[in-house]
């Protein structure tokens, strides 16, 4: 409709491109990744052999397999697709799910293999592979499931359903679905319930030879079931139950009860309603009918962690995310849709990705980002056009092509899959990160944006934006706020605990300015101490450079998170990837400007209780330095906003040429930091021999070599001050060993009355 089109007008609008790379090229947020599997020949000849026959495809996320059911062959086609995934498992508390590694089920599994069975046997509308690969079940009527043994025949058997004789509600009990579990786990959803079962079967007592063998029932739900969603990857299994009815706002209810699945065991959550908007009656007034919710409009996702159910109401353009843990089930966003049409969703990168079929258009929504119903993150473009390149399963590989997205045989797959049924292909979704920070206004929203990110090049683009902030001279309030964001993230990923509530995270949609009196907190004892011990393992080295970071194969940065997710952004990374490159890559520097910078910089680390590294205090000196900054370098010293290093102590040293009072200013700060041996050289290397003298006279605990100041003393030729000096360490009876048997004759050839 129009309305609708003005709505996409007016959020491009609301976006505008913040690069010059976007002025005449076009970018695509969404675009298909890789393709996990290349069928087009099993779909061609069949085709080809059977045009007008059926063929149903369906994917089983628990063993990675794409199963192709051919009734008109009597041949089932199973297709290996890729590894076993993680799992999530609820907690017993409300925090975040935790990832559980299962075994790789598809490990020596050959991608494709074929089963035949019966042709007379046409009506089979199911067919699924064990997770070991022995078994494959057959449902061809309503009452029951027949697993063959693709080894041994003999130890074939049938299952028929609970109470499959009886009637219930005028209704005789069926099948709706099963699924493997866990390798020894099976379970049943029929209208009267769910039924858990071991396998493989056990033993019966039954005289008939088709009941030779039956699953042990290990756990049972009794309830209505209407029509099931289950999620292989999170175990999660969402039930509809009971009727349909309206409540006084004109909102259809649908009671929805939630199941989790352990090992030998069906977990039953709390269970919760989804309401749905009633269409309008023919009349005008309000429909008392209710409109039923279906199955297709349910999606179970893992968002950031956490478990949703995902209500994909088209018909009233909502999108309504229900977050289910062990405790209660609560409805956390509503997000309306600015365009009335068919859409389907994907989970991309903890991102919900909407794809409008009719517009051709994909909306991206960031659950974490304050009022993200309010408003796509990014402009609304179309997929990208351009098909990767295929392997198809006799190992050919094709070139890289464009085809036109959101083809009608599409079929919408959780969490991020497309399967193109006509022609054979299942693929993966991803996003561009760069064309969607391009599209991005904001650089505070962008940042938190990227922070939040799993893909390989997150870090990168991260800091590709950070330098980019300083190249731009952004506002120092703006990088203040970026800075502290990051090194929240930091102090987290060091001192492994979870910060203040009210961080900068909860805020990154405020304009509210910064306030460190308003914010900040007092640091606990044991902070202090992991930062002391943090401190102290910052060890003098002759070079205070960095080290250089690690790449992976693949040439992207290694990626550290905290407990969160977040990326980590070390001082390490900001000195090598941000701050060095800005002043390589601008010759007319505004060192002034870094100066700030720097400064902003060191002071969130501070705000955060994370020791500032020794390089970025000696960056900072630098940029002084080079911009004549002698009297703020010394303000910084003495009221200690550069902190006491020895690193920062030689550096000051090093410029006694260019400033003189930073020598003494490096002697005051040796002895902040008791290193008395160092103080010692410096007299000791500037020739100040007699102050030298002095200084071992008052710290009788000082560890030296007298051979050492007489060796200075003697390349000063001067042979009153060697006099001297051998004189006093004469009288502390500190002239013994052979180390001092130089000295003696130099002291003997020089006074040979006193020797």
């Amino acid at each position: 409709s129009n309305q609708n089109r003005f709505s996409l007008e007016e959020m491009s609008k609301e976006t505008p491109p913040s690069s010059p790379q976007m002025k005449s090229e076009q970018f695509y947020h969404v675009a298909l990744n890789n393709c996990l599997l290349n069928f087009s020949d099993v779909i061609e000849t069949h085709n080809a052999s059977y045009p007008n026959s059926n063929k149903l495809i369906t994917l089983d996320e628990f063993t990675g397999q794409l199963i192709v059911l051919l009734p008109d062959q009597g041949k089932v086609i199973r297709l290996s697709y890729a590894n076993v995934n993680s799992s999530l498992l609820l907690n017993n508390n409300n925090a975040p799910t935790s990832l559980v590694n299962s075994p790789s089920l598809n490990q020596n599994r050959p991608t494709k293999r074929e089963i035949q069975f019966s042709v007379q046997n046409k009506s089979i509308t199911c067919a699924k592979f064990s997770p070991d690969d022995n078994f494959i079940a057959f449902q061809s009527n309503q009452t029951m499931v027949e697993f063959v043994h693709l080894k041994d025949e003999s130890q074939g058997f049938i299952q028929v359903c609970k109470k499959a004789t009886y009637f219930t509600n005028g209704l005789r009990n069926s099948i709706l679905g099963f699924y493997w579990t866990f390798m020894d786990n099976i379970f049943f959803v029929t209208f009267n319930g769910i039924d858990l079962y071991q396998f493989p079967p056990t033993a019966s007592n039954s005289y008939f030879p088709s009941k030779k063998k039956e699953l042990k029932i290990l756990k049972e739900q009794k309830l209505q079931i209407n029509w099931f969603v289950y999620s292989a990857k999170r175990k999660v299994l969402l039930a509809s139950t009971g009727l349909t009815t309206v409540n006084p706002n004109n909102c259809s209810v649908t009671c929805i009860q939630p199941f989790y699945f352990e090992h030998n065991n069906i977990v039953k959550l709390p269970k919760f309603n989804i309401e749905k908007p009633q269409p309008p009656s023919s009349a005008g007034t309000k429909n008392k009918i209710p409109a039923p919710l279906k199955q297709e409009e349910i999606v179970i996702a893992s968002i950031y962690g956490k478990i949703y159910c995902i209500h994909v109401d088209c018909q009233n353009s909502l999108i309504v995310l229900y977050h289910i843990t062990r405790e209660d089930v609560k409805m956390t966003v509503t997000i309306p849709i600015p365009l009335r049409e068919t859409f389907y969703v994907h989970i991309v990168d903890n991102l919900l990705i909407v794809h409008c079929v009719e517009s051709k258009v994909a909306l991206i929504y960031d659950t974490k980002k304050k009022r993200c119903q309010d408003f796509p993150f990014a402009a609304p473009l179309p997929m990208s056009p351009i098909v990767p390149p295929t392997t198809s399963l006799d190992g050919q590989v094709s070139q890289s092509t464009v085809a036109e997205p959101y083809s009608s045989a599409w079929s919408y797959l959780a969490p991020n899959l497309i399967l193109d049924g006509e022609k054979g292909f299942l693929w993966d979704v991803t996003v561009h990160l760069d064309a969607i920070a391009a599209s991005c206004t904001g650089r505070k929203k962008l940042i938190h944006f990227i922070l939040r990110r799993t893909l390989p090049q997150s870090k990168e683009l991260l800091l590709k934006h950070l330098r980019n902030g300083i190249q731009d001279q952004e506002q120092l309030t703006t990088l203040a706020k970026l800075f502290d964001g990051i090194n929240y993230v930091l102090a987290t990923s060091l001192f492994n605990e979870k910060r203040d509530n009210r961080s900068f995270f909860m805020e990154e949609e405020s304009e509210e300015p910064h306030e460190e009196s308003k914010n900040a907190k007092m640091a606990t004892p044991r902070l202090l101490r992991a930062s002391a011990q943090v401190a102290k393992s910052i060890a003098y080295s002759p070079s205070s450079t960095p080290h250089s970071p690690s790449l992976t194969t693949s040439g992207a940065l290694l990626t550290a998170r905290n407990s969160e997710g977040y990326i980590v952004i070390t001082q390490d990374d900001m000195y090598q990837h941000v701050f060095v490159p800005v002043e390589e890559q601008d010759a007319n520097l505004d060192y002034k400007f870094m100066i700030g910078v720097v400064t902003q910089y060191t002071k969130s680390l501070n705000f955060n209780h994370i020791p500032v590294e020794p390089f970025l205090y000696e960056l900072l000196i630098n940029y002084l330095v080079r911009n004549d900054k002698f009297y703020q370098l010394h303000q910084m010293l003495q009221y200690h906003v550069v902190a006491d290093s020895l690193h920062v102590a030689c550096q000051l040293l090093s410029l006694e040429s260019t400033y003189p009072p930073a020598y003494q200013l490096a002697l005051d700060m040796f002895k902040r930091l008791q290193t008395d041996d160092q103080i010692l050289e410096v007299l000791l290397t500037k020739k100040k021999i007699i102050e030298a003298l002095r200084f071992i006279r008052s710290h009788k605990n000082l560890k030296f070599s007298p051979s050492r100041v007489l060796e200075v003393a003697a390349n000063v030729n001067n042979p009153t001050l060697y006099f001297t000096v051998y004189k006093f360490f004469e009288s502390r009876r500190e002239i013994k060993g052979p180390e001092c048997e130089k000295a003696t004759k130099i002291f003997q050839t020089l006074f040979p009355s006193e020797s």
